[in-house]
């Protein structure tokens, strides 16, 4: 067994969506919380009663909050034209 600290990390929007409207943004998740029969893309989605249908057809709105920020590297980031 390993032992250690466990640091949580805050991690912030990235610059490259600083300028972007959220509105418009996207979020694929490569990896998922399975909760109650549903589906979700995360915490943040998990959090907010947003499952979705199937793992197939995975995107959804990326929520802005902290949650959602926190776990950025399990995310594919798409803009809706």
């Amino acid at each position: 067994m390993d032992y250690g600290i466990i640091h949580n990390q805050v991690r912030q929007k990235p610059d490259v969506l600083k300028d972007l409207d959220i509105t418009k943004l996207y979020a694929k998740s490569m990896r998922f919380l399975l909760s109650e029969g549903k589906i979700y893309l995360g915490k943040a989605h998990w959090l907010a009663n947003r499952p979705i249908e199937n793992f197939e057809n995975n995107y959804s709105e990326v929520i802005d909050n902290q949650e959602f920020w926190n776990e950025i590297e399990n995310y594919y980031i798409s803009e809706k034209l």
